[in-house]
């Protein structure tokens, strides 16, 4: 091992703790401020069901992720259309965001999933996805206050959708959230949510594009980590000053 990877290593250390003693917690991150889950069916929380007494119904992941922030002084608010694609989607979030009760610290966005059904280009689809995050953090430049977003991964569809394009989108957003890592973040379900597992099953509804229960539930927990991971990067200046200064695009 040489001197100079040494000192790479000593200096990558000092970084990590100097993060770790002036990071925030996720609870004083968002305290008094809500979280938006926005986006179409898999927001909403549609589920299909072999059980004849409860055919379909919804179980939002906003349920799981609202339980598990409890006991912080923030609202989840669930705002998931059923059917949209990300093109009509992507003019419903502005006036969203002026609402007077809204005051997100994140907005969560899943979409695509109908587009892909529609058979719309992925170059199309991810131009509409980045236009949503670019939406909210124009909102957060003109109220001069932070708001993050959490682009999610379109999960694995058996709908006769080209998979293909799927992956292709997903590359492209969380290469996305990685060049716009001080306001966005990615959460990949491809590999909790695999089809070809056998044990994933539990997680899908019978139509193999919606989730169940449980797999919502899981949606909510994987979310609430990433927030926990997210607020690590953090620090008291991100409560009263912009973490960035134009928008990522």
């Amino acid at each position: 091992e040489s001197r100079t990877e040494r000192m790479i290593v000593a200096i990558f250390l000092v970084v990590v703790a100097f993060l770790t003693v002036n990071s925030i917690p996720l609870e004083k991150l968002c305290k008094d401020r809500s979280v938006i889950a926005f986006g179409d069916s898999l927001t909403h929380g549609l589920f299909v069901s072999a059980d004849p007494m409860n055919r379909r119904g919804e179980h939002p992941y906003s349920i799981a992720l609202q339980s598990l922030m409890r006991n912080m002084s923030v609202v989840v608010e669930e705002r998931g259309i059923n059917g949209e694609k990300a093109a009509e989607l992507m003019y419903k979030l502005p006036p969203l965001l002026k609402e007077k009760r809204a005051d997100p610290i994140f907005v969560i966005i899943l979409a695509g999933t109908n587009d892909l059904a529609y058979k719309l280009s992925h170059n199309s689809i991810v131009w509409h996805l980045k236009k949503m995050h670019n939406a909210v953090q124009l909102h957060a430049l003109h109220i001069k206050r932070n708001i993050y977003t959490i682009a999610m991964s379109i999960p694995e569809l058996k709908w006769g959708v080209k998979d293909s394009d799927r992956l292709a989108v997903n590359r492209d957003m969380e290469e996305y959230a990685r060049r716009c890592n001080s306001s966005v973040a990615y959460l990949d379900l491809n590999e909790k949510f695999n089809q070809s597992v056998p044990e994933n099953a539990k997680y899908w509804s019978t139509d193999n594009v919606h989730f169940s229960k449980v797999g919502y539930d899981k949606i909510g927990h994987m979310l609430f980590k990433k927030m926990e991971d997210f607020a690590l990067t953090k620090t008291e200046a991100s409560l009263t000053t912009l973490d960035f200064s134009a928008v990522c695009v």
